[in-house]
């Protein structure tokens, strides 16, 4: 009985650490999204915004299920069945709402695929623990746990799911037409960088973020943006790295070819350019240099 207490538990804290791993890429996934909203005006899209919603619940409800799970609480039941069916349900979505374009949106669909169906067979080991009496009442005091772990969670990334970005015009990057702005002087020398949550292409003596759109050729500025998505390996934020480990060698040389070309093709319009500088090489040598 003891040992399978601990296996109960054991899955319990996994989940739940799995819970705070959603939430942030979540949160990686709607700034990134609010900040190309900002560069190319465009608001962002109602089918990826119902996305967000729904697998917030699902990993709302992995987190406090996890936490229920961990103290043995018989509230594991239902939360875990709630997950699991609207992982079932997004899957169903995806695969006409977004429908993987390569190889790598393909494997991050496919890992997707078998954490809903490891969480399924977690889901049905919980129904059989709360079936054979193994977990405590709904009114147990140790239950209180898991709304704190839901707010936990809110509480944690709620300020960034509620931030608006604005253009520099005061009018929300979601609004569907923007209010016309006064365009600022080019800055003299860019630097290319990639980033999570922030602009790709920034003023190299003021560090600030750049409207690439208001400078570059349409062809250029649709590179850019392509690119700078490719290093978020691509629309699913389901296959995101954080250091953008690439899929292989051959992968992230094609990615930083691409940036040298782009970088040729920012020297034509600005005094300077340089870059790309990705996060990982500022990581490992300490300096963006």
């Amino acid at each position: 009985m003891i040992a399978v207490e601990i296996a109960l538990r054991t899955i319990g804290a996994f989940y739940v650490f799995a819970g705070l791993l959603g939430m942030r890429s979540m949160v990686m996934d709607y700034v990134m999204d609010q900040m190309l909203a900002g560069i190319s005006l465009k608001p962002i899209p109602l089918k990826d915004r119902q996305r967000r919603w729904l697998l917030g619940s699902s990993v709302l409800a992995i987190g406090m299920g996890g936490m229920a799970l961990m103290v043995l609480s018989l509230w594991a039941v239902p939360l875990f069945i709630f997950a699991a069916a609207t992982q079932a349900f997004y899957l169903l979505w995806a695969q006409t709402a977004f429908a993987p374009e390569d190889n790598d949106e393909r494997k991050g669909r496919r890992q997707t695929t078998n954490a809903a169906w490891l969480f399924g067979a977690a889901t049905l080991l919980v129904c059989l623990a709360g079936a054979y009496g193994l977990l405590h009442p709904w009114h147990d005091p140790w239950a209180l746990a898991i709304p704190a772990t839901g707010f936990v969670l809110l509480g944690t990334i709620g300020r960034h799911l509620l931030w608006q970005g604005r253009g520099r015009n005061g009018s929300s990057w979601n609004d569907d037409e923007p209010a016309p702005r006064e365009i600022p002087p080019p800055p003299a020398r860019v630097r290319l960088a990639p980033s999570w949550g922030g602009y790709p292409l920034r003023d190299a003596d003021t560090g600030e973020g750049v409207i690439y759109d208001d400078y570059l050729p349409l062809e250029l500025a649709d590179r850019l943006y392509d690119w700078s998505r490719a290093f978020h390996a691509g629309e699913d934020y389901e296959v995101q790295e954080f250091w953008a480990e690439f899929e292989d060698p051959a992968a992230e040389a094609v990615h930083r070819a691409e940036g040298d070309s782009i970088v040729s093709g920012l020297r034509a319009i600005f005094t300077a350019a340089e870059g790309p500088i990705y996060p990982a090489d500022i990581r490992y040598t300490g300096s963006a240099g």
